[in-house]
């Protein structure tokens, strides 16, 4: 399939750095010692702000909820513990991010950040509009998240050693495979994904061999699109949220993006039609 390869160079991967102002380190501060544990998508719904993510993220229950970025100091973590956290209620396995089963798979979260967490985000991130009207031009997309293996902080050292958000260039399974894998084309996708060729950091435009996705639960899954009302010719469109790294299908399992429209309407009586 034409297009399945990323660039040799970031600089010819600047139609990415969109995707880097949506995608924000979701960290475990509890302890004093951040670690992240997801990736989340910044969003803006009318007057509103979310950061979308996977449920399963937050089974370890934790209080201090952060994000982070790379600031001129180093790697720089805020957060609260008193967001409002919408999450799906775990049927089995509560309490363990690997085993929790949702019903219908629906395994996503939504955070409400308080207003001074709010303000540093939109000082460092741009939230992405979710009622922007865009039409998918492709048969492949882009996961935006940050790896736990690459973000890391050393105890002993007292020192973080973050990196960067990755982006991982993944062509979207047809209804077979998603059927073989019994996945419900209503509400997931699949994404065929080489982890040892297809991470590329945000930053460097380097390759990365990744064999293991934690911290990338709740990352985006973004398809280059044909806006309707915007200057340029092309932008991304927000897909899913990926939830599952599916290892023996070689598939990362996300969900549609449209099912988050449920929670919204459930906390903050918002819906897909104005």
């Amino acid at each position: 399939m034409p297009g399945q390869h990323f660039p040799d160079s970031a600089e010819y991967l600047e139609d990415c750095r969109q995707l880097y102002w949506h995608t924000v380190p979701i960290i475990n501060y509890d302890r004093g010692e951040p670690s992240v544990v997801g990736s989340g998508v910044f969003a803006v719904v009318d007057e509103f702000h979310f950061v979308f993510s996977a449920a399963h993220v937050f089974e370890p229950a934790f209080r201090n909820v952060a994000f982070g970025h790379l600031g001129s100091n180093g790697f720089e973590v805020f957060g609260a513990d008193n967001m409002r956290i919408l999450t799906a209620k775990a049927q089995n396995g509560t309490g363990d991010a690997q085993r929790a089963v949702y019903k219908d798979g629906l395994d996503l979260a939504v955070i409400e950040p308080t207003a001074d967490v709010l303000d540093r985000l939109r000082s460092i991130y741009r939230p992405f509009d979710l009622r922007r009207t865009l039409l998918p031009s492709s048969t492949w997309g882009v996961l935006s998240g940050w790896p736990a293996r690459k973000n890391i902080y050393d105890s002993r050292k007292q020192k973080c050693y973050f990196d960067t958000c990755y982006h991982i260039q993944c062509p979207v399974a047809d209804l077979q495979r998603l059927r073989q894998a019994d996945w419900n084309p209503d509400v997931f996708l699949g994404l065929s994904v080489d982890k040892a060729k297809d991470f590329v950091s945000a930053t460097s435009g380097q390759y990365v061999h990744l064999p293991n996705l934690e911290g990338v639960s709740g990352a985006g899954f973004w398809m280059r699109s044909s806006a309707v009302e915007e200057p340029h010719p092309t932008s991304w469109s927000l897909l899913g949220i990926v939830v599952e790294d599916h290892e023996s299908r070689r598939m990362l399992k996300a969900i549609k993006i449209e099912h988050v429209w449920a929670p919204l309407r459930q906390g903050w009586g918002l819906t897909k039609t104005t």
